[in-house]
């Protein structure tokens, strides 16, 4: 009999490990420290990862990463991919898109494009109620960047509607 090729839970182990430096780097604030380590997260779940909702989070956690250091454009990206690979897996109404969207058009309004920012919160918003009712305290973190949206783009009265 052949050998049985050994399980490949060291690298899921190392995953696991490089995942807890980037949440203390992050959490403490030091995220020029966190980005290479976000990095790796999201390498190791690409190539050893089976579990397919773990690739969108280590993409997130590596968007606000860059978000934090001012990079708006690796942010943009990798919102962008987490964002299209919950689509494309859970499809276009799962709660699980709340934080790419969310992360996305917080990229776009520091980068001040208001008007690529509101049209996802718009989004985000509608998902939360429709998966956690309409008066949920969840949405306040989608709501409180998107009436800032609405009054940067001089939408007043959807500004003062969503206050």
């Amino acid at each position: 009999l052949a050998p049985v090729p050994a399980p490949r839970r060291p690298r899921v182990a190392e995953r696991d490990a490089a995942y807890r430096r980037f949440r203390a780097d992050f959490e403490a604030g030091r995220y020029s420290d966190a980005l290479p380590v976000a990095e790796r997260v999201v390498e190791l779940t690409e190539r050893h990862d089976a579990d397919p909702g773990h690739l969108p989070s280590a993409l997130n956690n590596l968007g606000a990463t860059h978000l934090r250091l001012g990079d708006y454009v690796a942010a943009e990206r990798a919102y962008a991919r987490a964002l299209q690979i919950v689509e494309e897996q859970q499809g276009a109404a799962s709660r699980r898109l709340l934080t790419p969207l969310r992360g996305l058009a917080l990229t776009y309004q520091a980068g001040g494009r208001q008007d690529a920012a509101v049209p996802l919160l718009e989004r985000a918003v509608a998902i939360s109620r429709r998966s956690e009712g309409l008066f949920n305290p969840d949405q306040l973190e989608l709501i409180e960047p998107l009436i800032g949206g609405y009054v940067a783009t001089g939408r007043w009265l959807e500004a003062d509607d969503l206050h």
